[in-house]
């Protein structure tokens, strides 16, 4: 029934596909191509704080409470992306139930991973930033329009972003990024091709998040060595069992706890 009503719209490299202060927008599903959210910076830049990739729906918030939008959307890459009018979709927001459900997930979902980046990059530590923040990355690309994350035979995540731009993304210097990203490829956990990184082991780049999802009210600022140690520690850990699959490795410890030491707590 919706289907009369999308428009198909194609974009540019660095085309906004919603700007800043917008408020009348349409509803947007990315069928190619990547957007990233931006945010200006203290030099009239703007800086990309989240990506969505192919299967994603963005502007929910202006759906949902008719916000203008916090953050400029532009295309990293050329971009084909199908438009839904606004008002057809309040429309379906107020009489259809299961849409209405699924906007509520979604933007509850969107709203905790947005939480995450904030503590993350208000108190969180160089390497904690660059891997924390590289696991949030994989997630939202991965779980595209949906709350729950792709389960898939692929184990492996290209990312689409220059680690320039990934750099900007975690508030590291591009050095200071390129030194992590090369201690994380050194124990398998990534491969660096070029200027872009590819994620190797989704499923533990999975539990790591969980873990420290889970040990957020004592979690430390790790140095680069005791994150490596962390990281190899979850990657010989058994399976959880059952019951705690749901919240990730109920007992995991981040570097600092149990005696290990660290320089103090976040958050």
């Amino acid at each position: 029934e919706t289907l009369p009503f999308t428009a198909t719209r194609n974009l540019l490299a660095a085309e906004a596909i919603w700007r800043r202060g917008d408020v009348e927008q349409p509803w947007t599903y990315i069928v190619s191509g990547l957007v990233c959210a931006s945010l200006p910076g203290e030099d009239g830049a703007f800086n990309a704080v989240n990506a969505y990739g192919p299967g994603s729906w963005v502007g929910e918030a202006c759906l949902v409470n008719g916000q203008a939008s916090a953050l400029e959307y532009v295309c990293v890459n050329p971009t084909v992306a199908l438009q839904v009018p606004l008002e057809r979709a309040r429309e379906l927001l107020a009489t259809d139930i299961d849409f209405c459900r699924y906007i509520a997930r979604l933007a509850a979902w969107r709203s905790e991973h947005r939480a995450d980046q904030l503590a993350l990059m208000g108190n969180g530590s160089p390497p904690l930033r660059v891997t924390f923040g590289l696991a949030l990355l994989a997630e939202a690309l991965q779980s595209g329009s949906s709350h729950h994350t792709r389960t898939e035979a692929v184990d492996t995540l290209q990312l689409p972003l220059k680690q320039a731009l990934l750099a900007g993304m975690f508030g590291v210097s591009r050095g200071m990024f390129s030194f992590y990203v090369q201690q994380l490829a050194a124990i398998g956990w990534v491969r660096v091709n070029y200027s872009l990184v590819q994620l190797l082991g989704l499923g533990k780049w999975k539990k790591f998040s969980d873990a420290l999802r889970q040990s957020r009210a004592s979690m430390v600022k790790p140095t680069v060595e005791e994150l490596v140690s962390f990281l190899l520690k979850g990657q010989t850990t058994t399976e959880p069992h059952a019951s705690e699959r749901r919240s990730g490795y109920r007992h995991a410890e981040f570097p600092g706890q149990g005696g290990s030491g660290g320089s103090g707590p976040i958050g």
